[in-house]
């Protein structure tokens, strides 16, 4: 892989860790940290010895245009920074999940990208997780026959939360197939005002069509079966697939399997959070820079492949909003969202 000049904006937690995990990899060298809060700037300069620290986006990209960019920010901080450094001329831009809270906001970036060939990425990292990279071989391979039948269940704060990691992960799993339809009802005005800004409903249940008859049953909830008793919510995403010639499951930090009718015994294995987060960080981080040495090689989390996920959620919000089903890649619009939101208030008031 060749050398390439990094920079980091947003160095809380999330851009700490990031920092983190650059220094695992030789080729990306942080040179750059921008953050609005001069103090925390200051102790990360010092922590990973970078000397170039900024307060302004766009004195950084005047003064010390980097070649990636990784935006750490809070989502209501992220289509600005996101298409500033695509016109700047950066070479690739990864940022935080959601992607956008807005439809307007996605499609915005997809323009950037377009006219100006930055590549982006989303941080859905499972996706370099080993175990996940195994299941989805072997549901490929047809481990279960043809799938018929899926359940996906998981909770958080709100949809844009644990709901956008459930929905690659679904994508993932089903061979980066697109919906064809959704029928989806929404609950929970709170969602969009819950402290880390992630606007969205907070409990949604939907029906997703896939080609060739394929049906999803969707939860994202607090209060099914799945995820009564639940203590920590960003723990709990679970899969299950019915097949032809069998069963699969994937359910985080619970196992994986699968089990065919003529097996007398299930065969899977581990799926470790703590085992293997860093890992796919890692592994997440380094792909940017070998999308960088070859554009063909596409990043797993690619805009592209987020877009899919991010526009069948907020298809769920329409659905919600008209009580009708939504085709995939009807257009969705920032006022449908509020409406949803206005609509669900009144509802539970």
């Amino acid at each position: 892989m060749s050398n390439y000049r990094c920079a980091i904006i947003g160095i809380g937690a999330r851009g700490t860790h990031q920092a983190e995990m650059l220094q695992r990899i030789p080729e990306l060298d942080l040179v750059t940290l921008c953050d609005i809060d001069s103090e925390r700037l200051q102790a990360a300069g010092e922590r990973f010895g970078v000397e170039a620290l900024y307060t302004d986006l766009d004195a950084m990209l005047a003064q010390q245009p980097p070649d990636i960019v990784y935006i750490m920010t809070l989502p209501t901080v992220r289509v600005e920074p996101v298409i500033k450094c695509a016109r700047a001329g950066v070479k690739a831009v990864t940022m935080e999940k959601p992607m956008a809270l807005r439809p307007s906001e996605a499609e915005a970036m997809a323009v950037a990208a377009a006219e100006t060939g930055c590549l982006m990425a989303v941080n859905h990292q499972r996706r370099y997780m080993p175990h996940y990279q195994q299941f989805r071989q072997l549901l490929a391979d047809g481990c279960i026959g043809q799938i018929k039948f899926m359940r996906a269940t998981s909770f958080s704060n709100s949809l844009l939360e644990m709901g956008g990691h459930m929905m690659d992960g679904l994508l993932m799993f089903l061979q980066e197939a697109d919906p064809v339809q959704v029928w989806a009802t929404s609950a929970g005005a709170k969602g969009f005002q819950n402290i880390i800004q992630h606007y969205a409903p907070r409990q949604t249940l939907a029906r997703i069509l896939f080609p060739g008859r394929l049906e999803v049953l969707w939860i994202h909830s607090q209060d099914t079966v799945n995820t009564l008793g639940e203590s920590t919510c960003y723990m709990h995403l679970e899969y299950d697939f019915w097949g032809t010639e069998g069963y699969a499951w994937h359910t985080q930090n619970e196992g994986w399997g699968y089990q065919r009718h003529d097996m007398a015994e299930p065969n899977g294995g581990p799926t470790s959070w703590a085992d293997d987060n860093e890992r796919a960080q890692v592994e997440f981080t380094r792909a940017v820079g070998k999308w960088l040495d070859d554009p063909a090689a596409e990043h797993e989390n690619s805009l592209e492949r987020s877009l899919r996920g991010f526009n069948t959620l907020m298809g769920m919000c329409k659905s919600s909003l008209t009580g009708q089903p939504w085709q995939y890649g009807t257009p969705v619009t920032d006022q449908d969202i509020d409406d949803l939101q206005a609509l669900m208030e009144q509802r539970e008031n």
